[in-house]
């Protein structure tokens, strides 16, 4: 882009001096070397133009490359997560590095194309002059096609970043949702053991509050409230009253061999 620039500067110093120069007799201008110089600009130019390219498609290229890798790896989905969000911050940087190239070079195309269209040779009858002035507008003419190839060619790339972008977004989606299902089967999984803890518990609770003998649940008052023996074997005293010895371990007993439990957390029937 510099050397276009310099020849733009070359063209209108050129238009701005050519009367002058031909008022002045000055001796000609020495065309065989000029051209070589032109040339050699031109393929300097031309090297410049193609390592630009190359450096621009590079990025672009190591990050569909990463994001093919970052396929094929099987880890901790955080991980790839975080990589993958890494990986949309270069592509977004990137993309707005080329969305800014590409506007620069609208602007030189916008500044080439007025150029051109102002800078004609002042006068005729200056042969060698208005030669110079025409290889320059060729020139300006080529760098407006090349340009328009490269805008072209960024906006491909911009397109194919915004579609890669898009593709790792729905990954870390779908990664973000297999990792809320299983935060969600973990949890129904605890939920579930502990409620199972929780039945065995009031199972328990059942067995300690219930008759041997009728399977209901003792009182704290009244006929079925909670009798002891000289045994230590625990009943409702309307159900051990009608029988002789323990239904447990065979020990008889008397009236006087039955004792009231006072201060035992006893759940009523319901």
């Amino acid at each position: 882009m510099g050397d276009t620039n310099d020849d733009v500067n070359d063209l209108i110093e050129i238009n701005m001096h050519t009367s002058e120069e031909f008022q002045a007799d000055e001796s000609p201008l020495e065309q065989p070397q000029e051209n070589a110089r032109e040339r050699e600009n031109s393929r300097c130019q031309e090297a410049k133009d193609h390592d630009l390219e190359n450096q621009q498609a590079q990025p672009h290229q190591n990050l569909k490359q990463d994001t093919q890798q970052e396929k094929s790896v099987v880890g901790d989905p955080t991980v790839i997560i975080q990589k993958l969000q890494q990986q949309i911050e270069e592509l977004q940087k990137n993309s707005q590095q080329l969305l800014n190239q590409l506007a620069e070079i609208k602007s030189q195309n916008a500044s080439i194309q007025k150029t051109n269209n102002e800078l004609q040779p002042q006068n005729p009858q200056v042969d060698e002059a208005s030669t110079k002035v025409n290889q320059i507008l060729k020139k300006l003419e080529w760098q407006i096609s090349k340009n328009a190839t490269l805008e072209d060619h960024l906006e491909e790339q911009d397109k194919s970043t915004k579609f890669i972008i898009q593709e790792l977004e729905q990954q870390i989606a779908e990664l973000d949702l297999g990792l809320f299902r299983n935060e969600l089967e973990e949890k129904e999984r605890a939920y579930l053991e502990e409620i199972g803890r929780v039945g065995q518990r009031v199972h328990n609770l059942y067995t300690n509050i219930t008759c041997s003998l009728c399977q209901a649940p003792w009182t704290s008052e009244g006929e079925h409230r909670l009798i002891s023996l000289y045994c230590g074997h625990l009943f409702g005293k309307i159900c051990i009253e009608r029988l002789p010895e323990c239904p447990i371990c065979g020990l008889a007993f008397g009236s006087t061999d039955m004792r009231y439990i006072y201060g035992r957390n006893i759940l009523p029937a319901d």
